[in-house]
């Protein structure tokens, strides 16, 4: 879906729904299979040690793993988590061990898709057909305004309170559509604005 349009914050609240733990994890060009499965560190003995990152702890024990951006991520890292997302996958360590997720554990991918660079054009990151073949797709688009308000309405604002934040975020949606923004406006920014007006 596009930028702005609350997949990050509907995936977050899928996972409250089923009464999971989550783990959001931001993906860029730059993230590794360490950033997400395990990381070598030195212990006091200065031996070498695994510790285990949100993706493990999610898949050893149940959680919904986030991660945000997934388009950025680089070949080598979706190589790295291909066997994961294999409906009898299993997760491999650093340490050699190997074991099949937990049945609670789910992974949820948002993405845009397409993605604006600074020069006002469009590009996409090249995902193989095998490890799309193992996703369940859901497109997300901006929300009406009655819906929008009720998420601020169920967050704790008044209607009074949440419809001009909710207005203003329309017009800088606007903006962001004709590239005069770099950053879309999103929910997340509007509950922000709210909660600074309120202790304001």
């Amino acid at each position: 879906g596009p930028s702005g349009s609350s997949k990050t914050y509907a995936a977050r609240h899928a996972a409250h729904r089923l009464g999971l733990p989550q783990y959001l994890l931001e993906i860029s060009g730059a993230t590794t299979a360490e950033d997400l499965i395990d990381r070598p560190w030195a212990d006091e003995d200065r031996r070498l040690v695994w510790i285990e990152q949100g993706l493990t702890r999610a898949a050893r024990t149940g959680g919904v793993v986030i991660l945000d951006e997934f388009d950025l991520a680089s070949a080598r890292l979706l190589g790295r988590l291909h066997s994961i997302f294999d409906s009898q996958g299993s997760l491999r360590l650093s340490s050699g061990e190997e074991f099949v997720p937990h049945k609670d554990f789910l992974v949820i991918a948002c993405c845009n898709g397409l993605r604006r660079d600074g020069g006002g054009s469009y590009s996409t990151q090249s995902i193989s057909s095998a490890f799309l073949g193992r996703a369940v797709f859901v497109a997300a688009n901006y929300l009406s305004a009655r819906d929008e308000l009720g998420i601020y309405i169920q967050a704790g604002y008044t209607k009074d309170e949440a419809q001009p934040v909710r207005d203003s975020l329309d017009s800088l949606r606007g903006m962001f559509k004709r590239g005069q923004l770099p950053i879309p406006p999103s929910i997340r920014m509007a509950l922000r604005v709210l909660a600074a007006r309120r202790i304001g």
